[in-house]
């Protein structure tokens, strides 16, 4: 290369996608000089033209050892819990939040179902029945509130979910929502 121009090629590094993948260094001719145009053009000898080798800088891995993975951590007694959105009315639910206090919403509903759990079917009563037409009996109509109702995660093991389920489907299939509902108004309401 002639000093006029330099080869910047190898000032750049390549990307972190393209590390590792470099190409064979280039064998390049020399550029032409540059020449103004009111000078005689200068002659050529004879002689073989200069041949540059271009190094590109590669840069080094530092380890190419992958982060280890991290441990299980122990199962939790009981099964891994999951979220059980229910929507509460608004003054029911604040009500809830003012006593369970500083004890999570799951534990004190799933405290409150153990005391109320044999009075629910009272709540709900008889399951509605098949006639003698043959068809299926019509669910019962869900129970409408004036007030806003309000979401309330409940995060429970797969068999705490089991055995609230089962007692909704006893019950004749109230809504989760109606379900826990009954729960909270039983145990706030009652003696």
């Amino acid at each position: 290369m002639t000093a006029d121009r330099r080869d910047l090629s190898n000032l750049t590094a390549p990307t972190p996608r393209a590390a590792g993948l470099t190409l064979p260094p280039r064998r390049t001719a020399p550029a032409a000089p540059l020449r103004a145009p009111d000078t005689e053009p200068e002659r050529e000898t004879n002689s073989e033209p200069e041949v540059v080798e271009a190094v590109v800088a590669t840069p080094v891995r530092e380890s190419t050892e992958r982060p280890k993975p991290r441990k299980a951590k122990p199962p939790v007694p009981g099964g891994r819990k999951r979220p059980y959105p229910v929507y509460l009315p608004g003054p029911l639910a604040d009500r809830l939040k003012e006593a369970a206090g500083v004890t999570s919403y799951a534990e004190w509903v799933l405290a409150a179902y153990r005391r109320v759990h044999t009075r629910l079917a009272d709540v709900f009563g008889p399951p509605p029945a098949a006639d003698d037409s043959g068809l299926p009996p019509r669910p019962r109509s869900p129970r409408r509130h004036v007030e806003k109702p309000t979401a309330i995660q409940l995060r429970l093991t797969e068999q705490e979910i089991d055995v609230l389920e089962r007692k909704r489907a006893e019950l004749g299939g109230p809504s989760k929502s109606e379900f826990i509902t009954a729960v909270v108004e039983l145990q706030l309401d009652g003696p």
